[in-house]
């Protein structure tokens, strides 16, 4: 209660009063009653101090969220004394890892992706599902329950998209073959973007390649730490170096695009990194000093350094790919064209290797030399089996045979693979967009026609010689376009 004794009211130290008037009457006439002898009283009605409770609460949340963003963008976990043990236990006031919780449950994310009536694509995220059962049957029956609790009509579900996980795409006891038993016309398509970064990643598992990929994530981790980046800062801050990138860019094992970044923004802080490498080297901390100088070495390797400008010409392509295949609005014709375009760019740099590889090999060479070293063969033991041992007279075409040529065709070799996996899946609905159109209907595609119109029989408004003559009409009207669309939605 807000009254003391005799009904009477202490108002010396309080600035406001929120009440609630059509509850309790007796307070507010006194309240305005004190009003009247003490002008240091504030009468603020409920909905007003709520909504002062409301922004004092968001106010106070703003730079916990904040945080928690920094932290995310950071890669940097919110961690605790420590990141194990029981959570919510009552004999304990430590901090248990915040997110341990989830650590050891997996969660599925389920996302709807449909067309707007401006046949734009919208993506919507629904919800997190924690999952004991990892079962292609027990997912699939998962997703299926939660999309029915969205009031979602899974009876026109006409697409499914996962990675290449065996328990999402297998075809006999995946998640997409048990989907598909149920809604036949919910046809699995592997995401673009992902299976991108698959045939990357087998290029990066060639050992050289590897090795490249592994210092570079060491040069990041030795400058992790104040001291060492504010050397780099300095060091790039000095004008004779011009550099556009003031740090460098930590190489995400998921995120594919920021490897394409790391990449490039090392090969031009390299010369700013040795300078500071080499500052490094003087100091007195001797374990600092032996990691500087291990990494100094592997950086002005000749070897390492033709490998990174290989990865580099390979991903100056993969990278507009990534971005491409991250678009909302990117369709599965438009990606399969960019690949392909990207594949016959990178097909034409192979069929051109020795070319190609001379600018990379004399570019390097002019570095090496600055180091005052030179390009070099290692020594060939016939019993190695460990490393390439080619025997060869020429140094430039040692390492284009062990370095540019396996991670070209390997990179052609993947795409392709899994470009016509995409094609076939394709290949009836190519007849909507022919770009040379004719009004007579061959065998070739009146049976495709036949095909998609019994594929998708529960969708079709009409007989099947309706829907032959429906073509007939499209096609005569994609004649007369001067811009043939080149997608579905255009």
């Amino acid at each position: 209660m807000l009254l003391g004794d005799n009904n009477s009211l202490n108002i010396r130290d309080i600035d406001s009063i929120v009440i609630d008037s059509q509850k309790d009457d007796k307070i507010l006439e006194i309240v305005l009653e004190n009003e009247k002898s003490n002008p240091i009283i504030q009468v603020v009605p409920i909905d007003q101090g709520k909504k002062k409770i409301a922004n004092e609460n968001r106010r106070k949340i703003s730079p916990i969220i904040d945080a928690i963003i920094t932290c995310g963008n950071q890669c940097m976990a919110l961690r605790g004394h420590r990141d194990s043990g029981c959570i919510f236990k009552d004999d304990t006031n430590e901090n248990d890892g915040t997110f341990e919780l989830f650590s050891e449950t997996e969660q599925l994310e389920i996302m709807s992706s449909g067309l707007t009536y401006e046949v734009q694509i919208k993506e919507d995220f629904l919800q997190f599902i924690p999952i004991q059962d990892m079962r292609g049957e027990c997912l699939a029956n998962t997703i299926d329950v939660h999309l029915k609790k969205f009031k979602i009509n899974v009876n026109f579900m006409r697409g499914q998209e996962y990675d290449g996980a065996p328990a999402m795409s297998g075809h006999l006891n995946g998640v997409q073959s048990h989907l598909i038993k149920k809604y036949p016309t919910a046809i699995y398509v592997h995401c673009a973007s992902h299976f991108l970064n698959l045939a990357i990643s087998d290029c990066c598992s060639i050992p050289v390649i590897r090795s490249t990929m592994g210092t570079i994530g060491k040069v990041y981790d030795m400058f992790k730490y104040p001291k060492r980046s504010n050397v780099l800062k300095n060091i790039l801050a000095m004008e004779e170096f011009g550099n556009n990138h003031h740090k460098l860019v930590k190489m995400c094992p998921t995120r594919w695009i920021l490897r394409h970044e790391s990449v490039a923004v090392f090969l031009e802080l390299v010369d700013p990194i040795i300078v500071v490498l080499e500052e490094i080297c003087g100091w007195t901390d001797t374990s600092v000093v032996a990691e500087a100088n291990g990494i100094l070495k592997a950086i002005q390797d000749p070897e390492f350094l033709l490998a990174i400008n290989c990865i580099n010409t390979l991903f100056c392509h993969t990278i507009l790919l990534c971005r491409a295949f991250q678009r909302v609005n990117q369709d599965m014709v438009q990606a399969l064209i960019l690949a392909e375009d990207a594949y016959n760019a990178i097909l034409q740099i192979r069929k051109n290797a020795d070319c190609e590889f001379r600018t990379i090999f004399n570019k390097v060479q002019k570095k090496v030399q600055s180091y005052n070293m030179i390009i070099s063969m290692p020594r060939i033991v016939s019993r190695q089996v460990h490393r390439n041992n080619i025997s060869l007279q020429s140094v430039e075409e040692y390492y284009k045979i062990i370095i540019f040529i396996p991670l070209m065709d390997t990179f052609l070799t993947q795409i392709k693979e899994r470009l016509l996996n995409h094609k076939l899946l394709l290949s009836n609905f190519q007849i909507l967009l022919y770009s040379n159109p004719s009004v007579n209907i061959s065998d070739d595609i009146r049976n495709k026609i036949q095909y998609l119109y019994n594929f998708y029989l529960q969708d079709m408004v009409g007989t099947e010689l309706e829907v032959i003559s429906e073509f007939k009409y499209w096609f005569a009207n994609l004649k007369r376009m001067d811009i043939k669309p080149d997608n579905a939605m255009h």
